[in-house]
């Protein structure tokens, strides 16, 4: 978690907070309106340990930066761990009272993660070309740093997801390696949120969330194309080396449909032949330092008096104290199966001791199998949807949400029914687990 914007209506709920003693006089602006150049609009801002609170007319604005927040605002290029982040956004909206409020709304939201990737770390963001179809563009701000996002009707950017990928080792070099890289994703928009599990400010407090968060992380260091100017050419046939040329994928973009996703699957393929798939490394990088960010959790439980935020020490990324309400228990997943395809549950957790352990894979492991097992994720595909052919599906959002529905439908209806053209019912799923053999597979005992 890195930066949160927060925003907050009622003029009651506003002025407790612009009120709150802690609170320290930091600026007063005023400009014109750029609608009728007549009208004076007034900015008003205090600040708590540099998290700005900016009062306009009708609203007040929290621009709370997170992570610079728990190292005492000095920078944000260490490991921040889940139950650490939780523990700093409960103090803070506790001690503002904004768990209480009910005109609070997050409409900003910026996570990512550091990690490191050798000396090559520099020149990775250099060699970056595309986040999907869409391409990289260097930050004007920033040496060795770039941004993707997609362009809406107007030619301005959508903030709907907005890609950074730059060298944290460049921009602080004092408290992190010089080799370390930072991917992260920006939002300001409710749709986003709400797919990630955002609905409220107290949403950020569970543990859920940043499990979906960690499935953006990787699912988006997936899409990342990076033409790696390493490789030893002189061995390459011309085909081979036109990859490695940025305007060949500029043809791709312009040329049929889905050529470039195609090329994209055999550059993919050709980094493998030759083992110097550098996409590979990272995604095995990034979820290596995941894991390590999600060690130690624990539910949180009661809240600290608000006194002790201010007198908490930070220097240099101090864990904070926080009060734990208890332990928490999570079912092995390791130990249940897919009644349909017979696969492993273990990526659709985490599930608290007590709770129902699903019956069927989800999102969450189809998402881990398109990521890090693309061959059986494929073999899914052509099962579930065998007549897909990799285009957009008619009635759902995304090729995920609709082999989703399928299983549900399979394990719901076990005996699948007799469609017009087949001369026979499809094989009983539930009953045979013939997808996880045909997998070849050996069946849990």
């Amino acid at each position: 978690m890195d930066f949160l914007k927060i925003i907050v209506f009622d003029k009651d709920e506003v002025q407790n907070i612009w009120n709150h003693p802690d609170l320290v006089w930091y600026d007063h602006q005023e400009r014109l309106s750029h609608i009728d150049y007549q009208t004076i609009i007034v900015k008003e801002t205090k600040e708590f340990n540099k998290v700005l609170f900016c009062k306009h007319k009708r609203k007040l604005e929290i621009l709370f930066s997170v992570h610079r927040f728990y190292n005492d605002n000095l920078h944000n290029a260490n490991d921040f761990k889940v139950i650490d982040c939780i523990g700093v956004l409960r103090d803070f909206f506790t001690k503002f009272g904004l768990l209480t409020m009910q005109s609070v709304k997050l409409v900003g939201l910026e996570y990512g993660i550091n990690f490191r990737m050798g000396s090559y770390a520099p020149k990775i963001i250099q060699h970056t070309e595309y986040w999907k179809r869409t391409k990289f563009l260097a930050d004007d701000e920033l040496g060795y740093s770039k941004k993707s996002f997609t362009i809406k009707n107007n030619g301005r950017a959508n903030g709907y997801k907005i890609i950074k990928w730059y060298s944290k080792g460049v921009q602080f070099p004092k408290y992190c390696h010089k080799d370390t890289i930072r991917l992260e994703i920006k939002t300001r928009q409710a749709q986003y949120l709400k797919k990630i599990g955002i609905t409220a400010i107290n949403d950020l407090l569970k543990l859920e969330v940043y499990y979906e968060m960690k499935e953006e992380i990787l699912l988006t260091a997936s899409e990342i194309l990076i033409l790696d100017q390493t490789i030893e050419k002189k061995s390459l046939t011309e085909s081979e080396r036109d990859y490695l040329n940025p305007y060949t994928w500029i043809n791709f973009i312009n040329g049929y449909r889905n050529q470039f996703n195609r090329e994209k699957e055999k550059y993919f393929e050709f980094l493998n032949k030759i083992g110097q798939n550098v996409h590979t490394t990272i995604r095995n990088k990034i979820n290596e330092k995941v894991s390590e960010l999600f060690e130690n959790y624990l539910e949180i439980g009661a809240d600290l008096p608000p006194q002790n935020l201010a007198s908490i020490s930070t220097a240099k990324g101090a864990d904070l104290p926080v009060c734990i309400k208890q332990v928490c228990t999570f079912t092995d997943l390791s130990k249940y199966r897919c009644k349909v395809t017979g696969l492993i549950l273990e990526n659709e957790g985490p599930i608290k001791e007590g709770e129902r352990v699903p019956n069927y894979i989800r999102s969450k492991t189809l998402r881990y199998l398109q990521i890090n097992d693309p061959h059986t994720f494929e073999r899914l595909r052509m099962d579930l949807i065998p007549n897909n052919k990799h285009s957009r599906p008619k009635f759902e959002r995304s090729l995920i949400t609709h082999m989703c529905k399928q299983l549900r439908n399979r394990f719901h209806n076990s005996i699948r029914i007799k469609q017009k053209g087949y001369n026979k019912p499809k094989p009983k799923f539930n009953e045979q687990l013939n997808l996880y053999q045909a997998f070849g597979l050996e069946h849990a005992s």
